[in-house]
This record gives C-alpha cells, sequence and structure tokens, in this order.
C-alpha cells in the first residue's frame, strides 16, 4: 500500500514548509505565535490549508468559499488549527489577542521590558540595538517613512535623540506590529 499525501506549502505560499527556510507554522509554538502565523497567509493559500489541514468536507470548504468573506474564514480556520493543538479556550485567547492587536490597534499585552542605558541615544543606532532594524541604515528609512513611534506618537526623521533617565519606560513601535518596552536602567 503506498499513501501519497500533497506537500503543504509553507506561510510564504511558494515553498514547501519548512523550519530551514522560515516559512512553518510550529506545532510546539505558543497559541498567539501559530494564531499569528496562520492569520498571515495569503488568502488563496487558506483554503489548501482548509483542504489539508482540517477536517472540512469538500462541500463545506465549497460553502465557505462561496459565501466570499475571506476575513472570517481566516479567522476560523486559524482557530481551527490553533484548537487542535492547544484547545479551544487557548485557540479562542489566542483569537481575542489578535483582534486586539490588529483590528483594534492595541499594543500586545505581553510586553517584556528591555534595560537600556541612561543617556542620550541616537535613533538610529538605538532601533539596531533593540533588534528592530538590521542595520543603522535601514533604521534611517524606518525613520523617514515615519514607521517610528514612541509613546504613539510619530518620529520625524529621528531629528531628536531619545534622552533616557533612570527607571522611565518608553513603549517604542515599528510599523504596526512591532513593539517594544524600554526602561531605563543606570547600571548598563
Amino acid at each position: 500500500v503506498v499513501l501519497t499525501t500533497p506537500l503543504l506549502e509553507g506561510t510564504d505560499g511558494v515553498e514547501k514548509m519548512s523550519k530551514s527556510l522560515g516559512n512553518y507554522v510550529g506545532v510546539s509554538e505558543s497559541a498567539e505565535v501559530m494564531f499569528a502565523k496562520l492569520m498571515a497567509i495569503s488568502d488563496e493559500l487558506m483554503w489548501r490549508y482548509y483542504a489539508l489541514l482540517t477536517e472540512i468536507s469538500p462541500e463545506e470548504l465549497a460553502a465557505e468559499r462561496a459565501a466570499s468573506r475571506p476575513m472570517q474564514s481566516k479567522l476560523t480556520l486559524a482557530e481551527r488549527i490553533v484548537a487542535d493543538f492547544h484547545g479551544a479556550p487557548e485557540a479562542a485567547a489566542a483569537g481575542a489577542a489578535w483582534r486586539r492587536v490588529h483590528q483594534q490597534g492595541h499594543l500586545p499585552q505581553d510586553l517584556v521590558a528591555r534595560g537600556v542605558a541612561c543617556g542620550t541615544h541616537r535613533w538610529h543606532e538605538l532601533l539596531v540595538v533593540l533588534g528592530e532594524a538590521p542595520s543603522k541604515s535601514a533604521a534611517v528609512r524606518l525613520l523617514r517613512q515615519r514607521a517610528v513611534r514612541i509613546d504613539g506618537e510619530h518620529l520625524v526623521d529621528g531629528a531628536q535623540d531619545l534622552v533616557v533617565t533612570d527607571g522611565q519606560s518608553h513603549i517604542i513601535s515599528v510599523g504596526p506590529r512591532r513593539h517594544v518596552k524600554i526602561v531605563g536602567d543606570k547600571g548598563l
């Protein structure tokens, strides 16, 4: 007996799902990470995931596709897959957290504070140190594009340096989805 199954495309929709390519949804990842990765797949790929990763019948899949409501369909898919690995309560909580951050624009509740040395910091250098930009030139581009906010306020070209004092905290956001909380630490 020979069984064959189609290869599952990764979250990029091009290559097969692979950890080495970075386009995978790991079965041991947290419910929130898994949910976010599934919500990032394309609408067309969503239907392959439905067919290959859920127990939905072909008739139900056709009806869901005909309903033409891709956001709701993707939310349902993500919740089904996450529930398979983490249970329905965790899937519902991950869905609520995703909606709160990505649809309602709130900050994630699990921001971990990172210590930053007290003193004056140039924005393009700080973004690299925090891992929010791969290089100083990329950080400058982000600043020029007005993609960086501090405590909700957009920076204009990073013209002002950031002065951090002991115990002072700020939320730095890069784009709509990346946020980091920094706290001044005179011991660094």
